[in-house]
């Protein structure tokens, strides 16, 4: 039996939140085929690379720190909610997962395919991964 699809239709009113969690979907329904299971292990292997169509029109690509490229669009609210757009980035800007700009994250990277880290936050100064408790 063959799974069917629905693409989600969007109104300009739909929240940042809501177009992120449509990608996560997206990403998420076909990272089984590259990976050939719905291992795991194996799936987050396979998920860097991987691209899906955004909601502007072009291509979002999931990155090894588990980010995706989009592009940043700067706006003013109407007075009827909508916005104004009144900046943009030539292309697409790629999510970093920890700030170089704040102390307590300026050594920490994330990367899921370098197999010397293979870790979303490791400490380039200690070293060390913190796993899930943050430090």
């Amino acid at each position: 039996m063959k799974k069917k699809t629905q693409r989600l239709t969007l109104s300009r009113e739909t929240l940042a939140s809501l177009r992120n969690d449509q990608l996560d979907v997206a990403v998420g329904a076909f990272t089984e085929k590259p990976a050939g299971t719905v291992d795991v292990t194996k799936v987050i292997a396979a998920l860097p690379g991987l691209e899906t169509p955004n909601l502007t029109g072009g291509t979002a690509k999931l990155l090894a720190n588990h980010h995706i490229t989009k592009p940043v669009l700067i706006g003013e609210v109407r007075a009827d909610g909508q916005f104004n757009v009144v900046s943009k980035s030539p292309g697409l800007v790629e999510g970093d997962a920890w700030s170089d700009f704040l102390p307590d994250s300026k050594n920490i990277v994330a990367d899921w395919v370098n197999p010397a880290i293979n870790c979303g936050n490791y400490n380039s100064v200690t070293k060390k991964c913190s796993g899930q408790n943050y430090k």
